[in-house]
């Protein structure tokens, strides 16, 4: 499973088209964006489901900004109430995305109310890794350390940063028939 961690310089008012191009040419499974910058309401949801990806949106005032796209329905989407961190299952693997700067105590916190404890953890956009694996996170990723479970690669957006991480052993994502004319 192709996963994106992507950071956005700029948010998606400055960088939105040039977003939505990279999506439609490279084809991720999941994409976790950080910084978005653009409340809920303003969020270019027509071209995303144009695309094939269903969107989970936490943007409350006064924070940067979060979005899971994935081409199967993030099933179980969590939110933190401080606009830090959601999570949301896909393909049999729970993923946290948190904002840059995320304190540890703040992804416990998330995953110790939303996630179970059988769930197969993956956190991106964490920049602190001894410290999550102190907390019990089985898998992470972030642009400056290797994770656990995943290969990983940089990957060449037009805004920001962002890397590529494939994912093993997977189940393959329950893709649904998208109907986008009714």
């Amino acid at each position: 499973m192709k996963l994106v961690s992507w950071t956005l310089a700029g948010g998606l008012a400055e960088n939105g088209d040039a977003v939505i191009a990279w999506l439609e040419a490279n084809e991720p499974v999941v994409v976790c964006l950080r910084e978005t910058r653009v409340p809920d309401g303003d969020f270019p949801l027509v071209p995303l489901w144009e695309l094939g990806y269903y969107t989970k949106l936490h943007a409350p005032e006064g924070a940067p900004g979060l979005a899971i796209l994935s081409i199967e329905p993030p099933r179980g989407v969590a939110r933190g109430a401080d606009g830090s961190t959601m999570s949301g299952h896909v393909a049999g693997v729970c993923i946290l995305n948190a904002a840059p700067r995320t304190p540890i105590s703040a992804i416990a916190a998330h995953r110790d109310a939303f996630v179970a404890p059988h769930d197969q953890l993956l956190v991106v956009g964490a920049e602190e890794a001894p410290e999550l694996e102190a907390v019990g996170v089985t898998a992470f990723a972030n642009a400056r350390l290797a994770p656990k479970c995943v290969t990983v690669e940089p990957a060449d957006v037009p805004a920001g940063e962002a890397l590529c991480l494939t994912l093993e052993g997977l189940p393959p994502p329950r893709i649904p028939d998208l109907d986008i004319t009714s």
